[in-house]
């Protein structure tokens, strides 16, 4: 196998408590190229002093920029043929451009099915001094073995 090649994980080889972190900073341009990719037009999230006229200390992160991160760092650790099947956040606090924001996923619940594995995850999404962005859930899809 190349080193390139993304490995496949199986089912069986899944843990409750398992559990996957990563640091992503922000930047403006990655704020503003995901408000492109995703039509999202609000000034908040590209324009710093109209953030701070809406009384924002900085360019404000999308969410669905946050989403995406998780969505990476999940399909990257299932492989091919995993699927994300549902992602849910419920947001707690403002993450500004400029932030390092860390994804923890924590393996909660598994569930073997006739034909796949459900592996069921917490998700938290936090800035460097701890205080919570966003929490949620989301759900893969494994082969079984």
């Amino acid at each position: 196998m190349s080193a390139t090649a993304l490995q496949t994980r199986r089912f069986v080889d899944v843990r409750i408590g398992e559990e996957l972190r990563h640091v992503e900073p922000t930047s403006n341009l990655a704020s503003f190229l995901m408000g492109v990719a995703w039509w999202g037009a609000h000034r908040i999230h590209y324009d710093y002093q109209w953030a701070r006229h809406d009384g924002f200390e900085d360019v404000v992160v999308m969410g669905a920029h946050m989403y995406a991160w998780v969505d990476r760092l999940l399909t990257r650790w299932a492989g091919d043929p995993g699927c994300l099947r549902k992602l849910g956040f419920r947001h707690l606090a403002v993450a500004h451009v400029g932030d390092d924001l860390e994804v923890v996923a924590r393996v909660t619940a598994t569930r073997a099915l006739a034909d796949r594995g459900d592996v069921e995850w917490s998700i938290e999404i936090a800035k460097a001094d701890g205080t919570r962005v966003a929490t949620g859930t989301a759900l893969l899809q494994l082969p079984l073995s």
